[in-house]
């Protein structure tokens, strides 16, 4: 095959409407954090929900129009431990989430990361799948996480006691 015609093809790949909801949801982190540093819970709460509800739909997405794609393969974890983990440390750092909960869910994602990492050195090339388990994680993580900001925006009620 030319040259020219295998980078249109992976480049075309590259650009599906999954991966640019993914870059989206890579693009909010930092809207999130800024939010969050200015205290500004509920706006922070509304974008988070909106990268959570991201990646779902970029996933759905990827099955139902048959793009799934080595990239989003890499960018969508990715997108899920940087959110988690920035807004983990955040959150943490303002009293809103608990110290211990902030450690488990960065030293999980960065065990994660670098284990695949090593494995990609080692072993040579790696196959992402996300695991029921995984997904049930992440659902878990993202859920926990949008309650905490609910109830520092006043959304919902204080636990009580």
């Amino acid at each position: 095959m030319p040259r020219g015609a295998s980078q249109g093809i992976i480049s075309h790949a590259m650009f599906t409407l999954p991966n640019l909801i993914t870059i989206g949801r890579v693009l909010l982190i930092p809207v999130v954090a800024f939010l969050l540093l200015d205290h500004d819970y509920t706006l922070a709460f509304a974008v988070f929900v909106v990268a959570a509800i991201g990646d779902w739909v970029d996933g759905f997405l990827a099955r139902r129009l048959n793009q799934m794609s080595q990239l989003g393969a890499v960018l969508d974890p990715v997108a899920d431990k940087m959110t988690m983990m920035i807004v983990a440390i955040l959150m943490a750092a303002q009293g809103m989430l608990p110290i211990w909960l902030a450690v488990v869910i960065v030293m999980r994602d960065a065990i994660i990361v670098a284990g695949a990492v090593a494995y990609r050195f080692v072993v040579g090339r790696i196959e992402m799948a996300p695991t029921r388990l995984s997904k049930a994680n992440t659902f878990l993580e993202f859920g926990v996480i949008s309650l905490v900001m609910a109830q520092a925006a006043q959304l919902v009620a204080p636990r009580p006691g």
